[in-house]
């Protein structure tokens, strides 16, 4: 028990977390490209995209985060109300005096889970969806982004921000783009979440 409320209350399970993460969504980004015959290098080729691009996507991406906030506390209020049912929602509080865990998180949260959901839900996932049709592939991998994330409220968000972050990777032939804005939105939550 004291051994289990240490890794849990500490750093290591967020640390355990991100390398499982990393080593879980790469591998699997890898042998599905490597399956569907998919060419890394073919998913960064950015096509008609620049500074000014990347801040009005990010703008919208966070402006997407606080719509969807919103709709996921009226759904939870409902759910809540309607049929007395609290919805997990997934727990952001961290001590403040817990430097490792603050800075293991950051890395987490605004790093690898951009970088590495991309690579595997609108890298290898949305081109095999895409095989079907783009419409398809954007709204399967939304959808599945969506359930990846456990809880109402981040699903919600993914399902909302995955469409979006789906369209801008075939618009402009590129990851790149889904990165910086999956990059943005997050860290625009975790500055909320230290703020709040």
């Amino acid at each position: 028990s004291i051994v289990t409320d240490y890794i849990t209350n500490s750093s290591i399970s967020m640390s355990i977390n991100l390398v499982t993460m990393i080593i879980a969504n790469v591998i699997i980004f890898l042998i599905g490209c490597k399956l569907l015959n998919i060419k890394i290098p073919s998913l960064f080729m950015t096509e008609k995209f620049n500074g000014k691009t990347a801040v009005r996507y990010a703008i919208i991406g966070i402006f997407l985060q606080i719509t969807a906030g919103f709709i996921a506390s009226v759904i939870s209020s409902v759910i809540e109300n309607g049929f007395g049912i609290t919805p997990y929602e997934a727990d952001f509080d961290m001590d403040p005096s817990d430097v490792k865990m603050i800075m293991i998180t950051v890395l987490y949260t605004c790093i690898i889970a951009p970088v590495t959901e991309e690579l595997l839900f609108r890298g290898f996932l949305l081109k095999a969806y895409s095989k079907a049709s783009q419409r398809v592939g954007i709204f399967a991998t939304a959808f599945l982004f969506a359930i990846f994330h456990g809880n109402l409220s981040q699903g919600i968000l993914a399902f909302i921000v995955g469409i979006f972050l789906a369209t801008i990777v075939v618009r402009h032939n590129s990851l790149v783009p889904s990165i910086i804005v999956h990059m943005s939105i997050n860290t625009y939550a975790m500055i909320n979440s230290f703020i709040y």
